[in-house]
């Protein structure tokens, strides 16, 4: 009688991508389909037979299924329920559709052009001097930076 074979990689893959399609999550999935989670992670970084599309794929199925079971819970809402869960869930898999619009302050990034502006005005002086310029044709280069 003939010893079942191991299963392959792209079978390995494929049983992996039909429970994350289930469950939604990377460690049941693996567990699921007995592969380890370092894994999927190697799959993933390698993008072994395309896996990264079909892992984004199966995520998306399973935000579908999310959907589809948040709508069927608006049509029987009843007074009490509650479908926090349901929207936290849907805002972390669906963001662009789901999540609020947040802006996020650009403080930093005023604080990162300063020292830009302060380091090319260090470096037109620093210019200038190897070129032994006056300190009148050194302002006037930096003027002509836009630099203060």
């Amino acid at each position: 009688m003939p010893s079942p074979s191991s299963p392959t990689i792209t079978e390995k893959q494929s049983n992996f991508l039909t429970a994350l399609k289930e469950v939604g999550t990377m460690r049941k999935a693996a567990a699921a389909a007995h592969v380890g989670r370092s894994t999927v992670d190697s799959w993933r970084k390698e993008n072994l037979n395309g896996f990264r599309a079909l892992f984004d794929e199966a995520l998306d199925d399973f935000a579908d299924k999310l959907e589809s079971k948040m709508f069927d819970l608006l049509d029987e809402m009843r007074v009490g329920h509650n479908p926090t869960l349901l929207i936290f869930a849907l805002k972390a898999l669906r963001p662009l559709k789901y999540r609020e619009l947040t802006q996020i302050p650009d403080s930093h990034a005023a604080e990162l052009m300063r020292k830009l502006e302060a380091l090319e005005a260090r470096i037109v002086v620093e210019k200038a001097a190897e070129r032994e310029l006056t300190a009148l044709e050194q302002i006037d280069e930096l003027l002509k930076k836009g630099t203060p």
